[in-house]
């Protein structure tokens, strides 16, 4: 995982884990949010803020 600062607030991120978006194929390349909890993924959190996010 790369970078370490909130791009909200610049407050430092940990590691953490959260639900991802989870997507239905309903043809011809479309996709539908299903709802639900979606796959559990590892993201960062900001410490002071609380914003999460999947580094690239």
């Amino acid at each position: 995982m790369k970078k370490k600062t909130c791009r909200k607030c610049g407050g430092k991120a940990k590691k953490s884990k959260g639900f991802g978006n989870s997507y239905e194929k309903i043809g011809l390349g479309r996709l539908k949010v299903t709802h639900g909890t979606g796959p559990l993924v590892k993201c960062l959190k900001c410490r002071k803020c609380g914003h999460s996010w999947i580094p690239a």
